[in-house]
């Protein structure tokens, strides 16, 4: 039984996580480069947290357990790489492998209410801190794009009144044009 589960549980990881990087792929634009490899590593971590929690919960004797709740951490970390989306997913990967798949692989569970109840509480995790690390990505946008603007205007006040001090100076006539 433990080896044929190990076999469902890496099969069901590699598709989630093949359709996972591949919807975050889609969403986000990325086409090559060292985003994607931050995606594929992101990816392979969240399954493997999320594999881990089925493990323990396994091997501590199934459901009910607050082992559960190390779900969650992958959850928050699929948040962080990859928004809402991505968040989402991984609670419903988690809460799948902690609901139906420990079910089927004869792990005691606690009843269909409790797993749908707790998936539900993973994507709704999910979902809230993916939208608020996308809203802080946005501010922090926001805020970059604002210092760049006024770094500007200040270096253009700075050469006007240059010009400004150059110009009641005739002995050095267009110095702040020549060294620009």
């Amino acid at each position: 039984v433990i080896h044929g589960s190990w076999t469902a549980l890496c099969a069901v990881g590699i598709v989630v996580g093949v359709l996972a990087l591949l919807w975050f792929l889609s969403f986000e634009g990325i086409a090559a480069g060292p985003a994607v490899v931050v995606a594929v590593v992101g990816v392979l971590v969240v399954i493997a947290i999320e594999s881990l929690t089925y493990t323990i919960i396994r091997v501590t004797g199934g459901l009910p357990t607050e082992f559960g709740h190390i779900t969650y951490t992958g959850v928050i970390l699929a948040a962080y790489l990859f928004g809402w989306r991505g968040a989402v997913l991984a609670g419903v990967l988690g809460g799948f492998l902690l609901g139906p798949f420990a079910e089927l692989s004869g792990v005691r569970n606690d009843g269909q209410e409790a797993w749908l109840t707790r998936t539900i509480a993973y994507a709704g995790v999910g979902l809230l801190t993916g939208l608020l690390f996308e809203r802080a990505r946005t501010s922090i946008r926001a805020w970059r794009d604002t210092a760049v603007r006024v770094a500007a205007r200040e270096r253009e006040g700075m050469v006007a009144l240059a010009r400004g001090a150059e110009a009641k100076d005739t002995d050095t006539g267009d110095h702040i044009k020549r060294v620009q």
